[in-house]
């Protein structure tokens, strides 16, 4: 009887082990999946391009909807001519240039992604949104390439005796005053945070051709001052990289002091005359400056 005893007490601890090895190998499995996930969805990555993938179409749309008062709609659609390994579209949404809203969505083996957002507004204001559709391709000898494209759409929404106007270009003498006005306060606003941001980082702003993030998506097809069209592709794919991860994902004002993006002023690039850098100036909610910096590589 009290070997029998022993050799159920040995059993049992057996087991009791065995149920222990299996369950912290199971939540080290899921641990280690969720890492991999969230590592995916928080990195957008720049690859060499890769010639075999196009985009079939992509598309940022600010719609207005008339409700009470209104109602903004914004979508983000792109098609890839085959399914990629990952896919990923990244928009920003300003108004009157501050940030008020970002759509991020990533899929594997996807060549469609599509985002929609509706806003309730009570304002007045000038919408920009600026878009980035990243796609990946895994080749089986450990190569990875990608695709990168922009997009962008604009939207006024003005206030009348009669009501609410929409309108992406001016086709009335009010809607033309409206407009300019606006962009003369937008303008006044970037020049005071530039000599603001010279001010605090010692920068000579007559090195520099400065301009919003909203504009960006021009150099799709144009290039940057002084850079081949494949030399400024990689420079803006690297920007969008940078841009993700330390203004998407929240601002680094120290390792442990992470802002949200949400308010901040359009960042402005400035583009070094002599093709060796970036800066990007960005204004918190808090009016904090904060200053990124991307080298440029050949």
């Amino acid at each position: 009887m009290i070997k029998a005893n022993k050799s159920s007490h040995q059993k049992n601890r057996w087991q009791f082990f065995l149920f222990i090895l299996t369950v912290s190998f199971l939540t080290a499995l899921l641990m280690f999946l969720y890492h991999r996930d969230d590592q995916t969805e928080q990195s957008l990555t720049y690859f060499p391009d890769d010639p075999l993938l196009a985009f079939k179409s992509h598309e940022t749309h600010l719609t207005f909807l008339p409700d009470s008062p209104y109602t903004l709609q914004w979508q983000v659609r792109s098609v890839l001519n085959t399914k990629s390994y990952l896919r990923q579209d990244v928009s920003f949404l300003f108004k009157d240039q501050q940030l008020i809203g970002i759509l991020s969505n990533w899929r594997e083996n996807t060549d469609v992604l599509e985002q929609q957002k509706t806003m309730a507004q009570h304002t007045s204001g000038y919408y920009e949104a600026i878009s980035v559709h990243h796609a990946e391709s895994h080749y089986p000898n450990g190569e990875i390439r990608g695709k990168e494209t922009m997009s962008f759409d604009r939207l006024a929404v003005m206030k009348t005796s009669s009501g609410w106007e929409d309108f992406k270009i001016p086709e009335t003498d009010q809607q033309e005053r409206w407009i300019k006005e606006k962009f003369h306060t937008f303008s006044l606003k970037q020049q005071a945070l530039l000599s603001q941001a010279a001010h605090k980082y010692h920068i000579d702003l007559n090195q520099y051709i400065a301009f919003p993030l909203s504009h960006i998506h021009i150099y799709d097809h144009e290039p940057l001052p002084g850079l081949s069209q494949e030399a400024t592709h990689k420079t803006i794919s690297r920007l969008w990289e940078g841009l993700y991860k330390d203004y998407a994902l929240g601002v680094h004002i120290t390792s442990d002091d992470i802002r949200t993006p949400i308010g901040s002023t359009v960042p402005i690039l400035l583009f070094d005359k002599n093709e060796s850098h970036l800066l990007v100036i960005i204004q918190l909610s808090s009016g904090e400056i904060v200053l990124l910096k991307q080298k440029i590589e050949p």
